[in-house]
């Protein structure tokens, strides 16, 4: 602490030019806990070009997923191989999972499966349980959905995901996206939605089922980016390890209800080849693209590269699975188009500086002021704001 010392000219009781007021120490604020935290964060972005090359390699390999799956739907359909898709989820975490440790063990030499138990990281990664449950609910309900509407239907729906994703994004991430950024949100919902819109779409009450997943979508993708740069010293693969971990224990738990015997027997074992093996090793490339993205970039990226990789769906499965394209798909691109530059191109907001607490006098042999609890007063100073250069960082990170 330091002894503040003012001159008799601040409207002191006339004496000695230099006074000093033993009791008049006031303590200077304490640092910022979150600054260096944020400072981690800041540096842990990654520049703009290399963020848009992993939402690329993220849209494009969600493209080939989906293409698979309606493939492998439709040759389902006519005869050819069946599988389970709740053991297609399994492998593919369990593929996922293969990989985080054998990254690890590359990288550093750590086990997993040991490491985590001897060093405490266990306890860190029990909060993984939770977005790892909304992942397992939310990959079930797909089906589910798909199963009681069409997916022109299910797809207008499921863009409210990123109206949901800016809503979570402000509450649990505590940033502000801005006006324009929320304007943009919102044209590139009705973008993807002006694709699939038709005047016979269908409404009724199992509607709710989708907005649900929507939402779920959105929640589980915000709350472990939240996680993911909580504890930023906990490596990537740690991260993903945990997530995986109890990823695969949801989904066997929902495997074993609704087929006990194909799951108790190991029947599902058998699926694991074919098309179906295919969709394993590209939906855990995905997966792996999307926790990285989730770690150094954010999860905004990520619903804008999920609503233009609707588009593209479109245009790839006309030439790969002969589907219908038309002047509805270009109308939407542009909208979408729009709303991306709309959204990239906000001005920062500059927010104000912090106030300046007022000179106070101190009197010779005068008491120190204190709180109502009796302690001294603090008296905080000001700071420069790096308001600015934090913005211009969240118009990549948001």
């Amino acid at each position: 602490m330091h002894t503040v010392r003012h001159s008799g000219n601040l409207g002191a009781t006339p004496g000695p030019s230099h006074v000093s007021a033993p009791h008049a120490h006031i303590q200077a604020p304490p640092p910022d806990a979150d600054e260096q935290k944020k400072q981690v964060e800041r540096e842990s972005t990654l520049p703009f070009a290399q963020s848009a090359a992993l939402a690329v390699t993220y849209m494009f390999g969600c493209i080939t997923f989906f293409l698979l799956i309606r493939y492998s739907k439709m040759n389902e359909k006519a005869g050819g191989q069946k599988y389970d898709s709740a053991a297609a989820v399994f492998f593919t975490e369990l593929l996922k999972l293969g990989f985080s440790v054998g990254a690890m063990q590359y990288r550093t030499g750590k086990f997993l499966p040991t490491s985590v138990i001897k060093d405490g990281s266990w306890r860190t990664g029990l909060y993984y349980a939770v977005p790892s449950g909304i992942y397992a609910l939310y990959n079930n309900l797909t089906y589910w959905n798909l199963s009681n509407f069409d997916p022109g239907t299910y797809q207008v729906f499921m863009q409210t995901r990123v109206i949901f994703t800016g809503v979570l994004f402000c509450y649990i991430m505590k940033k502000s996206l801005g006006q324009r950024k929320w304007i943009a949100l919102v044209t590139l919902s009705f973008g993807v939605a002006a694709k699939y819109m038709t005047w016979d779409l269908q409404i009724d009450g199992r509607i709710f089922f989708m907005l649900f997943q929507a939402s779920l979508s959105a929640f589980a993708g915000v709350y472990n980016e939240f996680l993911l740069k909580r504890d930023i010293s906990m490596d990537v693969n740690e991260q993903n390890f945990f997530m995986y971990a109890f990823a695969l224990g949801f989904n066997l738990m929902i495997g074993l209800y609704n087929d006990p015997v194909y799951y108790t027997s190991f029947a599902f074992l058998g699926s694991l080849n074919g098309i179906v093996l295919l969709i394993v090793i590209n939906g855990a490339v995905v997966g792996i693209v999307t926790s990285l993205i989730l770690k150094f970039i954010n999860v905004i990226v990520k619903a804008f590269a999920s609503a233009c990789e609707v588009l593209l769906t479109a245009v790839a499965a006309y030439f790969l699975l002969g589907e219908a394209l038309t002047m509805r798909d270009f109308v939407a691109s542009t909208i979408v188009m729009g709303a991306i530059y709309m959204y990239y191109t906000a001005p920062a907001t500059v927010a104000a500086p912090a106030p300046v607490a007022p000179a106070v006098p101190v009197v010779a042999g005068a008491v120190a002021p204190t709180t109502p609890t009796g302690g001294p007063a603090v008296i905080p100073m000001a700071t420069p704001s790096d308001a600015n250069g934090e913005e211009r960082k969240s118009m990549l990170r948001d």
